[in-house]
């Protein structure tokens, strides 16, 4: 088999894959860890469904979005926005779009 559709736990050790686990319970992204330890988003949510890891759910929490548009009222642009609220640059243009 190719090295990249190996099984996640032949390819990562037992600390690597809790340490996802216990970066995600921290509040890190699916995406960021993912790009961390080089592996697909799909087997980053595979790890949880197998571990019974509830994912968040996607998008802006209604905090989340009163500090996009606090941010955006400074002046910010929308990637800064993004990076200070900790999603991606199209959750913000998406939201914003939303609001006009």
């Amino acid at each position: 088999m190719k090295g990249s559709r190996r099984a996640l736990s032949l390819r990562l050790g037992p600390d690597q894959l809790n340490a996802i686990v216990a970066w995600y319970a921290a509040g890190e992204t699916t995406t960021a860890l993912a790009r961390e330890y080089a592996i697909s988003h799909s087997s980053i949510l595979q790890l949880f469904e197998q571990r019974g890891v509830r994912t968040r759910v996607r998008g802006l929490t209604p905090e989340k979005e009163r500090e996009v548009l606090r941010l955006r009222a400074q002046g910010l642009v929308i990637r800064d926005v993004a990076k200070r609220v900790g999603c991606s640059y199209d959750t913000v243009r998406k939201f914003l779009l939303g609001m006009k």
